[in-house]
């Protein structure tokens, strides 16, 4: 079977003077291991791109989805993805990942499909690096996230486990020593 490496960059504005949450993904193969995120979209007028790093033979496809349905009840998180993001919330087991390069790692077992994260601050910037291994040093998928306030715009993801054993590990990168909110 033929491994579809990818890897790419998405930047989302809020507007012409804002710093672009950034994020990048490495995925050693983009069918077991897709990439999946909710980005928080403060009222603002909003911007987002997406580029490809890979190599022409290995293209990529990319959806970008306005969650209408929770902008329509209000936009408190209350309907669409928003409620997923605030469920997640408010059932997750919170724990604190402090900065200076500090690393929590999770394990799970090969029945489990797929993994959901939140990261947020508590308006501090956020500087992460998520990384999906089977086994020691067997990387399937890296996914390094930057936000300038982690409060206002938290990162959300869903990770698939391609039904193999495997451990999440969650790494801040912040070397200013702030916590991140895991």
């Amino acid at each position: 079977m033929m491994e579809l490496l990818f890897q790419a960059w998405s930047k989302f504005w809020t507007g012409p003077d804002s710093t672009p949450q950034r994020i990048s993904v490495r995925s050693d193969n983009g069918m077991d291991y897709p990439f999946s995120a909710v980005l928080e979209v403060p009222p603002d007028q909003s911007s987002i791109a997406i580029r490809n790093l890979g190599p022409m033979e290995f293209p990529m496809g990319a959806c970008v989805v306005a969650d209408v349905e929770d902008a329509m009840a209000g936009g408190n998180k209350v309907a669409g993805t928003g409620a997923i993001v605030r469920t997640l919330d408010d059932l997750g087991m919170h724990m604190f990942i402090n900065g200076e390069d500090s690393m929590e790692s999770f394990r799970f077992e090969k029945h489990v499909e797929s993994v959901q994260v939140l990261l947020k601050t508590d308006g501090r910037p956020l500087h992460a690096r998520l990384e999906l291994v089977q086994g020691p040093n067997d990387s399937k998928q890296t996914i390094d996230i930057f936000s300038e306030n982690g409060e206002t715009q938290p990162f959300w993801g869903q990770y698939y486990s391609s039904y193999q054993h495997g451990s999440f590990h969650g790494l801040s990168l912040d070397c200013r020593g702030r916590a991140l909110h895991g």
